[in-house]
């Protein structure tokens, strides 16, 4: 099989937002390693996510029906940069009220906000009837399993939260696989 070798379409606006962005999440990783060198993994795992992207943009944006490579190393980036941000203001003290139960409760609903926004991404990828089928259970398994996890967050007992949260999280992608399985029995 032979792969066409034409560039995909340019898109000079989206290429300089994805450089600009992931020089933003390079400095910002910088910083916080500067600020907390004791406990350099998320900084590490920033810098090796934007490294990834760049290294495969090559190999990925040679397939003109694939969304754009610069979007998704822009969404990308501007997710890493602000949750690389949002750990440089509590390092810096700018969180200093926050960082107790809403500060908890805040990152576990932020973390199933993303999870929903994400899924909801996924039924739209389909490129096939059957195939279109199981991720559109997917998708709407991972909006509610989301959901469920922000809404856990927000609403439960602080000791009961982070538990019943992955548990509802576990749960819709449980629910997904088999409902899925299922589907492809017939």
């Amino acid at each position: 099989m032979t792969r066409s070798m034409t560039p995909p379409p340019r898109q000079p606006g989206m290429f300089a937002a994805a450089v600009l962005s992931s020089t933003a999440v390079l400095a910002a990783s910088a910083w916080l390693l500067a600020l907390d060198a004791a406990h350099p993994w998320p900084a590490g795992l920033a810098i090796a996510v934007i490294a990834a992207a760049w290294a495969l943009r090559p190999r990925l944006g040679a397939r003109p029906a694939q969304p754009s490579v610069d979007t998704a190393i822009l969404l990308a980036a501007l997710l890493l940069a602000l949750a690389l941000g949002a750990a440089l203001w509590t390092r810096t003290g700018g969180l200093d009220g926050l960082v107790g139960e809403l500060g908890e409760r805040g990152r576990g609903a932020w973390a199933g906000l993303v999870v929903a926004v994400f899924a909801n991404v996924i039924p739209k990828q389909a490129a096939g009837a059957r195939r279109a089928g199981a991720q559109r259970i997917a998708g709407w398994a991972g909006v509610l399993g989301g959901a469920l996890h922000a809404l856990a967050w927000l609403a439960l007992p602080l000791p009961m939260a982070g538990d019943a949260a992955v548990a509802a999280l576990a749960l819709a992608i449980v629910a997904a696989g088999a409902a899925i399985a299922w589907r492809s029995r017939t």
